[in-house]
Order: structure tokens, then C-alpha cells, then sequence
């Protein structure tokens, strides 16, 4: 695979960093044209987007004793039901493996009221599913893994020092024990019910890992829709998810940190090919200590831009060490990308979105919750930092979980949704809160 080669490139930053040069706030542009414009020629010239903030509605808002077990009351997730109304949900449950994907509560947004109502069976799938052009709907599904006890595993496996000494083996030498491990959901147009299929995925090298005593089943952390790529009775699908792959044919030479493993079916979604990567490249000169503290990239978000390139915001925030964020750009359909640019000295899930009207929106958090926005059709040039929740100091995780989630109201407006865990309920005490907000760009 071929990586593109990089030069020395500006960076956003925020009231906290891993370096001191991105400590201090610039106003203007943050242009990432000098890695990420390989083979495109030079950035367009940008054009300011004015942001505004229209309407903030609590969406839920957890008790006392939500505040101290992490994963409840966090990680919110916005869809659009079939009825065009705005849906949420967020999670109940511990953040462990072990946790189901589904028995989370669903919000229904009643823009005239700008109120959220708890939704009665609603269903769950809404989130991350895509819709085909036969008008099927697809979506990734997170299955627990099975008991790693069960199982007879090799003697020996390969592992990760830098990810909580996880243990990886071949998934070759599982298959027979474990033949299916991807889970996908689908629904038939004018069916109500799901439909559990087991695609074929063909990924070279590919491992599997064994975390809290489970062996977990691996599923895509977005999937994507490509208009135009298909015939026109299919959708072309890309698929991310970070897990390592060994790169050599005998399986002995394990990946060393995570990258981004990238997918695509021609085929309405039966079958999945491995067809590139982003390997973890740390900036050094921003993150000095990654070797220390970096599993590598994780929870990747694609975006088709205006141009048809592809971008990819990742993550590299391992644990309590704020990590930059960064983007990494293709232009052959995720067969090669170029190597991976900081464009924030933080972030936790991020999330991309391109309106109607040409504007694209990067969300990510941790410290607090910022906004990137940019015009450019290449997304090669950004606007500086917009604050939607300040960092306030302290443990960055005592104050929001720092994930978002992006959703369209219409060609220049947008719903970002977020937690706050500083908010007060009404009987005066401080408890996780999930919050919207509807926001304008011109």
C-alpha cells in the first residue's frame, strides 16, 4: 500500500495540549493543503462560514448516581426516523465489551417545541444504518463475542503491549471453531422486521482478539454509502473499524499499533473486500511521547467531500492521554491515503458531515465539545475551533465524554448533540446530561 508523502503543516489547537506550540489560540484558517492536497493540486481559495446557534434542548438527564459509572448516561447517537423526525439515544450500560448494543432509550425532537419525549418502541437500528437503492436498509451490528474459555485456542498468541496487553491471534486458526464472526442487519423496503445475515468479509492478515476474557466479534465503525460507484441496482459500500492485521503471509508479524482497515461491497453488502488502510503515523513533533501512550488510531469517521475525495477523521486518545486529531484524505476510493494530518490537539469520536449547501462539519470533543467547519470542496482548508463546550480544566473525563454525533435539518442547518456532565437537575444536583443544539452555517 502506498502512503503519500508529507511536509510540515499548520495545527489547531485548544487551552490544552500535548505540545506547547498548540497551546496558543490563531485566528484565521487552519490549512492542511501541504499534506493532504497530494495529487490535487493547491487548496481553493477558503471562504468564511458563519455559525450560528439556534435552539439548545436537554435531551435526557441522567441521576446522582449515574455520574460515577462511565459509560451511562454517555456516547449520543442521532438518527432521522422514516417519519423525517429527528431521533436520539445514548447509552445506559457499562462501556465494556460485554455490553449489549441494544436496551438504550430513544428520543423523539419535536422541532415547533424544541422538546425532546422518550419514543415507545422505537428502534435502535436507525443508528449507523444506511439505505441501499433498492431501499433497503443496512446497518453494522455489534454482536458480544463468545467466552474465550470455551474455546480452544492456540498456545501461543501475539500481543499488544500498547492496548491493555491484548492477545491477537490468526483468524485462521479459529475459523473452524468460530466460522462467522461479522454480523449484519438488514431490512427489506416496506418491512418493519430485521433480517441477521453473515456477510462474507475478506480481509488479508486478518487477527482476532480476545479483551475481558471474551473473543470479540469485529464489526464497522461507519459505514458509508457511495453514490455513483455501483450500478444503478446496487450500492457501493465502504466499511471502517481499527482492527490490526498481520501483514505477512505466515501470519508471524502482527500490526503494532491500530490502524484504520477500510472495505467496500459491490454487492448490496453480502460480500466485503479489503481494499486499503491508514496505518498509525504519529506526529511526532506535536506528540512526542506517543510510543509511551498511543494504542493508535481508532474510531474512524468518513466523509465523502464535494470533489468525491474521500476524507477520514480518526482518533488517537488512549485512555486519560489526550491525543491529537487527525485526518488522513483519498482520492482512489480509500485504495490509498495520504498520511494522516493533525487538525486538533484533541478529539474522541469524531464525526463529519456535508450539508446541501456545500459546508462540511467536523465535531469532536474531549476536553469539552468544538466544532470545524469548512467550504472547501477538497476539505483541505478549515476554519479555526468553534467552542460548542468549553474545556474547564481538570480530568478532561469528569466533565463530558467528548462524544458527538451530527445530524442534516436542512441544506445550511444541522443538529450536533453532546454531553455535559456539569449540568444540574432540578433538585440542584450535578448529573450527566445529554444536550442538542440546532446550528446554522452560511
Amino acid at each position: 500500500m502506498t502512503i503519500q508523502s508529507t511536509d510540515t503543516v499548520a495545527r489547531s489547537s485548544s487551552s490544552r495540549g500535548t505540545n506547547a506550540s498548540l497551546r496558543a489560540m490563531w485566528a484565521g484558517w487552519l490549512t492542511v493543503s501541504a499534506i493532504l492536497a497530494a495529487a490535487s493540486g493547491p487548496a481553493a481559495p477558503a471562504t468564511d462560514v458563519r455559525i450560528k446557534v439556534r435552539d439548545e434542548a436537554i435531551v435526557a438527564q441522567g441521576t446522582f448516581a449515574s455520574n460515577s459509572l462511565w459509560g451511562v448516561f454517555q456516547f449520543p447517537l442521532l438518527a432521522t426516523a422514516d417519519d423525517g423526525s429527528v431521533r436520539a439515544t445514548f447509552s445506559v450500560q457499562k462501556d465494556s465489551v460485554r455490553s449489549d448494543q441494544f436496551g438504550n432509550p430513544v428520543f423523539r425532537y419535536d422541532p415547533r417545541s424544541n422538546v425532546w419525549s422518550r419514543a415507545p418502541q422505537a428502534d435502535e437500528r436507525l443508528f449507523g444504518a444506511v439505505t441501499l437503492t433498492n431501499g433497503e436498509r443496512l446497518v453494522s451490528r455489534y454482536v458480544v463475542g463468545v467466552e474465550a474459555r470455551r474455546l480452544q485456542l492456540p498456545k501461543k498468541g501475539d500481543v499488544a503491549a500498547n492496548w491493555r496487553n491484548t492477545v491477537h491471534y490468526d483468524a485462521r486458526s479459529i475459523a473452524a471453531q468460530q466460522p462467522h464472526w461479522w454480523f449484519l442487519d438488514r431490512q427489506r423496503k416496506g418491512e418493519t422486521t430485521w433480517t441477521q445475515e453473515q456477510p462474507l468479509v475478506n480481509i488479508p492478515g486478518e487477527s482476532r482478539c480476545v479483551r475481558e476474557g471474551i473473543l470479540m466479534y469485529p464489526h464497522f465503525l461507519h459505514m458509508l454509502a457511495i453514490p455513483g460507484e455501483a450500478p444503478a441496482s446496487r450500492t457501493a459500500l465502504v466499511g471502517v473499524t481499527m482492527d490490526r492485521r498481520y501483514t505477512d503471509a505466515a501470519c508471524t508479524n502482527l500490526e503494532s499499533y491500530n490502524p484504520i482497515q477500510v472495505m467496500e461491497s459491490t454487492d448490496d453488502g453480502r460480500s466485503w473486500n479489503w481494499v486499503g488502510g491508514i496505518p498509525f503515523q504519529a506526529d511526532t513533533s506535536v506528540d512526542p511521547n506517543w510510543q509511551k501512550v498511543r494504542m493508535g488510531f481508532s474510531e474512524p469517521w468518513l466523509d465523502v467531500m464535494p470533489d468525491k475525495s474521500w476524507v477520514c477523521a480518526v482518533r488517537s486518545t488512549f485512555e486519560r492521554s489526550i491525543g491529537p486529531l487527525y485526518l488522513a484524505r483519498s482520492v482512489d476510493r480509500g485504495r490509498t491515503w495520504s498520511r494522516p494530518v493533525v487538525v486538533a490537539d484533541h478529539g474522541v469520536k469524531p464525526k463529519l458531515l456535508t450539508l446541501k449547501n456545500g459546508v462540511t462539519v467536523l465535531s469532536y470533543g474531549r476536553p469539552g465539545v468544538s466544532l470545524l467547519v469548512t467550504r472547501d470542496p477538497s476539505g483541505l482548508q478549515w476554519q479555526k475551533p468553534y467552542v460548542i463546550l468549553p474545556d474547564v480544566g481538570g480530568d478532561s473525563r469528569d466533565h463530558s465524554c467528548g462524544y458527538t454525533s451530527l445530524c442534516p435539518l436542512g441544506d445550511n442547518e444541522f443538529m450536533v448533540v453532546y454531553s455535559d456532565f456539569d449540568r444540574n437537575n432540578a433538585t440542584g444536583y450535578r448529573c450527566k446530561t445529554i444536550v442538542s443544539k440546532r446550528i446554522v452555517v452560511e
